[in-house]
Formats: structure tokens, sequence, C-alpha cells
């Protein structure tokens, strides 16, 4: 309830600082937001500001789901559009948007700045804050830079580290109007290119993943299959922690920051009704691989943490009947460096054979 609460007075809280737009202009826009969005919630931060004569809006549309009581996050992020509509006498008109995708953002120390003709908006991510600054030239606006900053060190709070994923060019030259403005634009080096050009039909759930990814290592493998003579390619997507970008406290030598996995129906650019699953990443490095033998598939991750353990974690689906169901889970534990237990293997398993879980869960 008190979760419930706190989203309204958000949004109407936002709603206060709405000088130029009225409140069925803003419905408006909220409304044309959320036909394209998944998400229950939604939550609205705004500016007001000028560039010369012309008046402008901003806003940060982001829509969300609720996570149970005990989850890390509390909010579930599905999407987070920025916008900026001309304002006049209480309307808006020619809004322009950037789709940020799965970022996930916080409310708190979220906001939108305006320095002369250059517009930032600033979004809160909890660990890393992103930062996507447009420059108003004539009446246009143009992507500038797209940057994110955090701490190496999150509990001594030293040494803040600031990336820059979008391009020198677009910073120097501003050639790319904000109503062309693609994701790639805003994360060229973090875009897994061969995935993008070999199934387009995967782009927007690339997007999710790759804008959810807190690690800059980005890692994919495919796999081509047939059950009987029906035919399926698998993609598995990871992300991991550069070592740059390890917490000092961890005491792994790599760390998975997510994961994502499709099986779609039929091969290459062809492929259709592809269903989004997960695989098991904790204690690797992220960086996935795919075996399949008959009507099975497993997804393979694996990686060394600090004290010579060896992870390799397995997660295994089953085709029945039309659908992939979980088979097994298992996690395989190998001491490597200890004298005493230097080559003793732990294996863990869970949901061996129960086939109550589809894939697409």
């Amino acid at each position: 309830m008190f979760r419930f609460i706190l989203s309204v007075f958000i949004l109407l809280f936002s709603f206060n600082f709405l000088f130029a737009a009225n409140e069925s202009e803003i419905k408006k826009l909220i409304n044309d937001y959320k036909k394209n969005v998944k998400g229950a919630q939604i939550s609205i931060i705004s500016k007001t500001f000028n560039t010369g004569s012309n008046k402008y809006n901003a806003f940060i549309l982001s829509s969300y789901n609720l996570n149970d009581e005990d989850s890390y996050y509390q909010y579930d992020y599905k999407n987070t559009t920025v916008y900026i509509c001309s304002s006049n006498n209480n309307t808006l008109s020619n809004c322009k948007n950037i789709n940020l995708y799965k970022l996930r953002i916080m409310n708190e120390d979220t906001a939108i700045a305006v320095s002369k003709n250059y517009i930032t908006f600033e979004i809160n991510g909890g660990d890393m804050k992103y930062y996507l600054t447009l420059k108003e030239k004539n009446g246009e606006f143009y992507l500038h830079k797209f940057t994110r900053a955090y701490y190496l060190n999150e509990f001594s709070g030293d040494k803040e580290i600031v990336d820059q994923f979008s391009s020198d060019e677009a910073a120097k030259n501003y050639k790319i109007k904000m109503e062309d403005v693609t994701f790639e634009d805003l994360m060229p080096e973090k875009m897994p290119v061969s995935l993008l050009k070999d199934y387009p039909a995967l782009k927007c759930d690339i997007y999710d993943a790759v804008s959810s990814f807190d690690g800059d290592s980005i890692n994919s493998d495919t796999a081509e299959f047939k059950v009987g003579s029906k035919s399926f390619t698998a993609i598995a997507l990871t992300s991991s922690y550069m070592d740059y970008q390890l917490p000092s406290h961890t005491d792994s030598w790599c760390q998975s920051t997510g994961s994502i996995a499709f099986i779609c129906d039929g091969t290459g650019k062809n492929i259709s009704n592809c269903r989004k699953g997960g695989f098991n990443t904790s204690a690797t490095c992220g960086s996935a691989s795919i075996v399949t033998k008959d009507e099975y598939i497993t997804f393979e991750t694996s990686g060394q943490n600090r004290h010579g353990i060896e992870t390799y974690n397995y997660t295994t689906y089953r085709y029945i009947n039309g659908d992939f169901y979980l088979h097994k889970n298992s996690t395989v534990e190998h001491d490597v460096d200890d004298e005493e237990t230097a080559g003793e293997t732990t294996i863990h398993y869970s949901a061996k054979g129960k086939y109550n879980t589809l894939f697409a869960n």
C-alpha cells in the first residue's frame, strides 16, 4: 500500500511543476506513451524552459511494475522515454522523443537541467547515473552526449568514473536530430552488431537487454538446431563487468550483470515466435555457450573466483509438445587452488525433471 501511495505521490508531485501545459495535455502525452510500453505504473518528471523566444516542456516518462518486498530493486522498470515538446498557450505540439528502453532509474535525484541552449536529462540509476545531453540550435535539438557516472568503490565513495557511450563525432558536430537518434547512436560500443544484423526481428528485445545491463562486456552465442523436422535458433546474450568495473568487495575475478536467452522458430532472418527466457549466471563471468542434443538445449556459463573455485552453471530445457520446459538447473563447483580440497567437486541440482516451468516464464 505504501508503494502505491508513493508512486501516486510522485506522479502528482510532478504535475505541480508543469507550468507551460495544462493537465489535459499531459494526460494526452501519458496515454500516447502507455500505448507502446509495458508496466502498470507510470512516473513523470518534467521541466519548463526557454531558449530564446521559444518555450518548451521536457519530460522523463517511465513505466514500471512493483517488485516483491524482498527484491533488491523496488521497481522493475519496463521503459524510459524522454520528450521535448513545444509549448504555446498551454498546448503541447511538435513533441519529439528518445526511447532509452529498459534503463533502470530511480525517481530520487532524477531531474532535467538546462544551461543556455543545452538540456540534460539526469537519470539516477541507483549505483550509476546517466546523462543524456541535447543542444538546441535554430529550433531543433541535436544529440550531444550520452554518459554514465559511478563510483569505482561503492563503500569508500572515491574515484568517480565517467564513461561516454556516444561518439566524439556526435558530441562535436551536432548532426543527429533528436527525432533521428537511435539506440545505436547512444551506445554504439555496447551493441552486439552481428546479432542486430543477423536477427533484426529481435532488435527491440536486444536494446531492452543492453540498456538494462550495467556491465560493459557484452557476450553472445547462437545455435541452430532441430527437434525432429522442426528447426530452431537459440541465442544467449550476457553481460559482465569489465576489470575496472569490479567492486572492491567482490571475491570474483569476474561478475555477471545480466543475461537473456531466446529460442525462436526457424533460422536466420526468417525466425518467428521468439520465446524469451533466462538462465543461471550466478558466480560466473557471464559469457555463455549453448549446447543442443535431441530435444534438450543447455545454456552454460563458467567463472573462477579469487579463492580458486571454478563454478559452472548449466540450465537445461526440454522440448515437450511444442514448448520448452525447464529440465534441470545444476551448478558445479570445482576447487583448483586450495591445498586440502583441490580437485574436489560439488554439484547442486534443482528443478530436475519437474517440467512445470516454461522457458518463456
